[in-house]
């Protein structure tokens, strides 16, 4: 026989009765009530300072008594047990009412209501296109101002970039210890060892990078052979393509990227000119070329 089994049925035995009686109306409604008579009781049992007998000594002396103990709270159990059916059945009543007759309740509103006649409803509808028409063409206004502040916006940037091309241009003519490169004196400047070491220094340095860092190498090549290319096209300008390094082949995309940083760095700039963008040589970075010309001199 296999002993804690046989204990749990016992228990099961005398706590299923007590289980069964607990969840019938009676029992659950006789627990409420005698826990709204007697929560102080249970509040003081587990609040209180002391040890458990005296407090079990207080609330059999002086807290509990029959009448809060046993027969108010079978009293209002038994009330609720005899009134709670014919209140529940009263409400469904009134839910069953209200739910068959709220039709016959929207019929006598609609029926006292004032309907719009054939020439209101004509004079609404016309009322609605045209204030349609109204918001539409109001609409179209302002996308035409908008198309308008857009061409401003596109003409005051070209504006913009042909000034600073110009006053480029007027700064390299005004200095008198600048010189005027061309596009074979640029490269064959670069085909130099030391002309191409310090070119790349030079790269590294505005790009805040390290040359000997690894991880900086392969975005210092692509700038060097960026600068490579625009060398070649001086002073012409050089229209952005793919281009193939040791290491790696640059989509368009890629080298755009790239010419952005150096144009951010102050090596190169970008300007649009007959819907083209062209890259140039800054003035500062000519100005390193004419340095660098003079030292290797």
């Amino acid at each position: 026989m296999d002993f804690p089994k046989s204990i749990s049925d016992f228990f099961d035995a005398v706590l299923s009765p007590v289980k069964d009686r607990l969840v019938t109306p009676i029992g659950s409604a006789f627990f409420a009530s005698w826990l709204l008579f007697n929560w102080e009781v249970l509040y003081f049992f587990i609040r209180a300072d002391g040890a458990p007998s005296e407090k079990i000594s207080i609330i059999k002396n002086d807290m509990t008594g029959w009448q809060d103990g046993f027969w108010l709270p079978l009293l209002v159990a038994s009330l609720f047990c005899i009134t709670y059916p014919a209140i529940r059945n009263f409400g469904n009543m009134l839910w069953s009412l209200s739910d068959n007759n709220s039709g016959r309740i929207t019929d006598i509103i609609l029926k006292k209501a004032n309907r719009l006649t054939l020439e209101d409803q004509e004079k609404l509808l016309a009322l609605m296109e045209e204030r349609a028409r109204a918001h539409q063409e109001e609409m179209s206004e302002k996308d035409s101002e908008v198309k308008e502040l857009k061409n401003l916006v596109s003409k005051l940037n070209v504006a913009k970039s042909r000034n600073e091309t110009t006053s480029d241009e007027n700064s390299i003519s005004s200095d008198s210890n600048f010189i005027n490169f061309s596009s074979n004196e640029l490269t064959s400047l670069l085909r130099m060892t030391e002309g191409h070491h310090q070119t790349k220094k030079y790269i590294a340095s505005k790009l805040l990078m390290d040359i000997d860092e690894l991880a900086h190498k392969n975005e210092i090549t692509s700038a060097e052979k960026i600068i490579e290319h625009v060398c070649k096209e001086h002073p012409e300008g050089w229209i952005i393509t793919d281009i193939k390094t040791p290491n790696q082949n640059l989509s368009v995309g890629a080298v755009k990227g790239v010419v952005i940083k150096m144009v951010h760095a102050g090596l190169i700039e970008l300007v649009a000119k007959s819907e083209r963008e062209k890259v140039y040589l800054t003035v500062e970075t000519l100005r390193f070329f004419s340095e660098l010309k003079r030292n290797l001199s």
